[in-house]
């Protein structure tokens, strides 16, 4: 071999070790930091799946990315796993994150689980108006917090400063639209999620909410029907919009469509209360029977739907069943009394929202139709805000004991007792 192809080869050989070492050593940090802007990027425009599986890719690279932990932490807490962000906020913290993001994070989950009742709700309010840096996420586990408490109108006020310190931003308006539906102001929510739409076309639900605010209201069902059948090009496998479609289509008097877009929404999701709801009203005329199975089983899924027990009644009528149409519509009679009492309840607690007896109250027409995790969070609630309630300490002594939680149990009672020896 000549001198010159030995040093070719040689310098052949210096690259090619020079391009391991280059992809050994540079190419996971150029990956890991690929995905971390991806990741970036999702938190930016709140999608937090995209962001999860990038943050998970960034850490399966470089587990000792403190940053990425540090997100994914974020992450967690603002989807409402509070244990697992607890978890990896302590990873994120070992690793060598900043401390000031680490203390303002876990200021941001305390807000967040327990809202105004505690320390911490105060100095994010004052950070807030004072236009902190992170503003947005102050405003977010803030408004998340209220929620979380049941404070609706506080909740809204927030969400209105929200939207007029950035009037271009998409998601405070997302989640005003959400409170405004809840509390069944729909043409508010309406011009909420219509914002939405304009600025985050791409955005998985917002197009349907529109619709199926439009069906609710039984006006503007051309417009429901366009925007669900634009949803589906979207999003071909969304079960609610099938349903949503199928209902719209019905109320046109395009009942053939309707049975066919029916049978699409139960095959995608054949345990949704809706999409069984759904077919069952559409069939009751012609298959009665299979109607009647349908409804039961959606009961099966949703004990507290007053409607649901009134179209067996009606169903069970329809059959011949006098004895089984009758024991439904008392359920029904029973359970539509009950919701009266809550959503009248509802109304009183936006009036009275630091009122512990009316949570009380609340909770126990929670549990009485069924919804007995939600009636322990009011009773919780009560106890926020006066921790001492006596009648809120009873309730959860009950509830724990029909839970078996004995010892829980026995602490509110204690404490039940203690306030009552303590009355004037």
């Amino acid at each position: 071999m000549s001198s010159r192809k030995v040093r070719i080869a040689a310098i052949v050989g210096v690259l090619a070790i020079i391009s391991s070492v280059v992809y050994l050593e540079l190419y996971p940090i150029w990956s890991a930091d690929r995905h971390l802007s991806r990741a970036k990027l999702a938190l930016a425009n709140y999608d937090f799946p995209t962001a999860e599986i990038a943050l998970r890719k960034t850490l399966a690279i470089r587990a000792d990315h403190n940053e990425a932990s540090y997100l994914l932490a974020q992450v967690y807490r603002r989807t409402n796993r509070y244990a697992e962000a607890k978890t990896q906020l302590a990873e994120a913290k070992k690793i060598g994150w900043i401390d000031e993001y680490l203390q303002l994070e876990q200021l941001l989950s305390n807000v967040q689980e327990r809202g105004p009742y505690t320390g911490d709700a105060a100095t994010v309010r004052l950070y807030i108006d004072a236009a902190h840096p992170e503003d947005r996420l102050l405003f977010e586990a803030m408004v998340v917090g209220y929620l979380n408490a049941h404070l609706i109108p506080d909740a809204a006020n927030l969400l209105d400063k929200w939207c007029d310190r950035y009037p271009d931003d998409w998601y405070p308006h997302f989640q005003r639209g959400i409170v405004r539906e809840s509390i069944r102001s729909l043409d508010g929510a309406l011009v909420d999620f219509r914002f939405v739409m304009a600025k985050h076309p791409e955005h998985a639900t917002v197009r349907r909410r529109i619709a199926d605010i439009h069906l609710e209201l039984r006006k503007d069902l051309d417009e429901a029907q366009k925007l669900y059948e634009e949803q589906l090009k979207r999003t071909p496998n969304d079960g609610d919009a099938e349903a949503g479609l199928a209902a719209t289509l019905d109320l046109l008097g395009k009942g053939g469509e309707a049975i066919r877009h029916a049978d699409v929404s139960l095959q995608l999701q054949p345990n949704a209360t809706r999409s069984l709801l759904l077919k069952a009203g559409l069939i009751r005329s012609k298959e009665p029977a299979l109607a009647y199975e349908l409804a039961l089983k959606a009961e099966a899924m949703r004990h507290d739907d007053a409607t649901i027990p009134l179209l067996l009644g009606q169903l069970a009528g329809d059959l011949g069943k006098p004895a089984e149409a009758s024991k439904h519509l008392e359920r029904h009679r029973v359970l539509d009394a009950q919701w009266k009492q809550l959503n009248d309840l509802s109304e009183a607690v936006r009036m009275k929202p630091h009122d512990p007896e009316i949570r009380c109250q609340i909770g126990i027409g929670m549990i009485a139709i069924g919804r007995v995790d939600d009636g322990e969070l009011w009773f919780h609630s009560a106890l926020n805000e006066d921790p001492k309630c006596q009648r809120a300490h009873e309730l959860l002594a009950d509830a724990y004991v029909r839970k078996g939680a004995i010892e829980r149990a026995k602490s509110h009672r204690e404490l039940a007792k203690l306030l009552e020896t303590k009355k004037p």
